[in-house]
């Protein structure tokens, strides 16, 4: 027997490899292999058997790794989708998809008391309704439920899903952040038990393989996790959920560099179920397709059981010295002597982002990336945030060698220190990156929070959203427009959706909370929108804005990125082939030009721009432009479909 092997490696064609000399030769389609490759071995995924022989010479198959098909036909045909919509390889396709470990191992689900679904209010039982409608009809439609904070966008998930489960069907509830998965599996353990799947990258390999072999063989009524549980084979779907449809951490930064969010509405589509997009702050498009009836619209205006709406403040930080405004240490304190909790959110993470030099004025940057480097104090060194690289505090200033070096800025690690000084009698813990590297790091912190073991909590993004603790009753934001001024079209839409999100931390019990936004930019109309939770005239700012710069939902992108170690190679080399390819109609060319992040991990980046109304034919010329750069290995060519990064 013969077999055509895909390997995870950017080329188009499949290997032949023999069977003869390996056990369980029959039924190996779909199953991983180990093969030879060139002067080692490689990991390959058998997609074709057969039996007349090549006429060309052919090395036999190492190893079958899999006792039986890990996949079917259906997974092979999402791959080809990933293949031809983020033009890549098979292999990089299917081994986006597959988990990698041979055995697996059991991942414990935190099972809780089974308790009684919650009742809804009217909006929530006509959300609920529309979409169990759908299910039932066996039909394709796509919803966006729009519900502010705290309006009970879950329990609508909840009742859904348990609507799935009455038919015989399995839902998959994606969320944004590994933080958010800990929590939204209680609360769904507390409905399905241990009939609950978890995928997410904290998962470790042998434990994503045993979910993975779960949801094959039925086992499970819920699939939760982050971007890549949208791959999960399920035999039998009733439902897509996708919650903060809106995040960013649905794209894959990597090749692929896929949307879970388009991944979503092929699948559906294909499975005639329905997509549920859920957010507070809708994406500007996906709003914009509800408008245009692309998506059907499913509101919720109430705040969910008791939570009230939270008063929300913009101070005016011009002119002040220290991070906190005395308003802000007076509301920390307040609550404290009252035994409530408190979050302060700054989105950047160590103890100051800039050391620069007195001299000079210039930063101490990475040696690797167009970046400056940030100074983590518990560490005593300054790092690299894009390539993570590490190097020793400078006594000197690398460009004119004068000793006056300063400190400059504010991190979630500072925060930390400077809290821990004015507030000594309270319990202060930090929730970013640095304090979460471990599997149950978020867990863990969430866990303390929940209990009232943490009085103050300092965090990034992590602390933004899907979070429901009762008992914190202030949002203290630091440098809300810290953002803002990035040179990219989606920038105000994020600031906007992290302010939002953040705020609805608070009062979530019966305690009315409050919401502090400490910024230099308070006419901005981002920060006013944002304070006033007012999403649909920032939509319609937004919306404006983007019209009159021709940015999505009025037009559709694909940027194209090339890399390389010599700089003026890749400058030339892409000016090259804009000449060579160029753009033909329907397809509007912008650049070349400089990447914002023009040096990254040691490769310099230019990038061009294919806009147009069709996704079609800047897909055609995209792939002219990667068989441009198909044979020349010097240079790397990055593909990326609606990205939501322009950096």
């Amino acid at each position: 027997m013969y077999v055509d092997v895909v390997l995870e490696l950017p080329v188009d064609s499949a290997f032949t490899y023999c069977l003869e000399n390996v056990n369980r030769a029959e039924n190996a389609l779909y199953r991983r292999v180990e093969v030879p490759f060139r002067k080692g071995t490689k990991r390959g995924v058998i997609i074709r058997a057969f039996h007349d022989k090549p006429s060309f010479e052919v090395k036999s198959v190492s190893a079958i790794l899999d006792e039986a098909p890990l996949f079917g036909e259906e997974t092979l045909e999402l791959a080809n989708w990933i293949k031809d919509f983020y033009l890549c390889s098979l292999g990089e396709a299917l081994f986006t998809i597959l988990p990698r470990e041979i055995k697996e191992k059991k991942d414990i689900i935190p099972v809780k008391k089974t308790v009684d679904l919650l009742e809804l209010n009217d909006e929530q039982e006509l959300a609920v309704s529309r979409v169990v409608e759908t299910i039932e009809k066996q039909e394709h439609k796509a919803f966006l439920l729009y519900g502010i904070t705290g309006s009970g966008k879950t329990e609508v998930y909840r009742h859904i899903a348990a609507h799935c489960r009455k038919l015989g069907k399995t839902s998959i509830i994606l969320v944004p952040e590994i933080a958010l998965t800990p929590q939204t599996v209680k609360r769904f353990a507390e409905i399905f038990g241990e009939r609950i799947a978890v995928i997410h990258s904290r998962l470790n390999p042998r434990e994503k393989l045993y979910h993975w072999k779960r949801i094959r063989n039925q086992e499970v009524d819920i699939i939760l996790g982050a971007r890549s549980a949208v791959f999960a084979p399920v035999p039998h779907p009733g439902c897509i959920i996708i919650d903060e449809e809106h995040e960013a951490s649905y794209k894959a930064s990597d090749t692929p560099k896929y949307n879970a969010r388009q991944a979503a509405f092929y699948l559906a589509a294909k499975n005639k179920i329905p997509l549920v997009l859920g957010s507070a702050t809708p994406q500007i498009e996906s709003f914009y397709h509800a408008e245009s009836g692309r998506l059907e619209l499913l509101t919720l205006k109430k705040r969910f059981a008791k939570e009230q709406m939270t008063d929300v403040r913009i101070i005016n930080m011009t002119g002040e010295k220290g991070v906190f405004h005395p308003e802000l240490i007076k509301k920390v304190l307040e609550r404290i002597n009252k035994g409530e909790q408190t979050i302060l959110f700054l989105n950047r993470r160590g103890f100051v982002p800039y050391v620069s030099c007195n001299s000079c004025g210039e930063s101490v940057k990475c040696s690797h990336c167009s970046v400056s480097l940030t100074y983590h104090k518990n560490k005593n060194a300054l790092i690299c945030h894009q390539c993570s690289s590490a190097v020793r505090v400078p006594s000197r200033c690398p460009v004119c060698h004068s000793e006056e070096l300063n400190f400059i800025g504010a991190g979630t690690e500072k925060i930390e220190d400077l809290l821990a000084a004015a507030f000594p009698q309270a319990r202060i813990k930090r929730m970013d990156f640095d304090t979460t590297r471990g599997k149950k790091g978020h867990e863990k912190l969430l866990d303390s929070l929940g209990k009232g073991e943490i009085v103050v909590l300092v965090g990034t993004q992590m602390v933004s959203k899907g979070l429901h603790l009762p008992n914190v009753t202030v949002v203290g934001v630091i440098d809300a427009d810290i953002a803002l001024n990035l040179p990219e079209f989606r920038a105000g839409e994020r600031v906007f959706s992290l302010l939002l999100q953040v705020s609805g931390r608070a009062g979530r019990g019966d305690i009315k909370g409050e919401v502090i936004i400490q910024t230099r930019n308070p006419a901005s109309y981002v920060i006013d929108y944002a304070a006033k939770s007012d999403y649909k005239n920032f939509y319609e700012k937004e919306k404006e804005i983007r019209r009159e710069t021709g940015f999505p939902p009025f037009s559709r992108i694909v940027r194209l990125v090339l890399r390389g170690t010599d700089e003026r190679m890749v400058e030339e080399k892409l000016r090259q082939a804009v000449l060579a390819v160029g753009a033909g109609s329907g397809v509007e060319l912008l650049g070349p030009a400089e990447c914002p992040l023009s040096k990254l991990n040691k490769y310099y980046r230019r990038h061009v721009i294919l806009r147009g109304a069709d996704i079609k034919p800047l897909l055609i010329y995209a792939k002219k432009y990667k068989d441009y750069f198909i044979s020349d290995s010097s240079v790397y060519l990055e593909i990326d479909p609606d990205p939501f990064s322009m950096l």
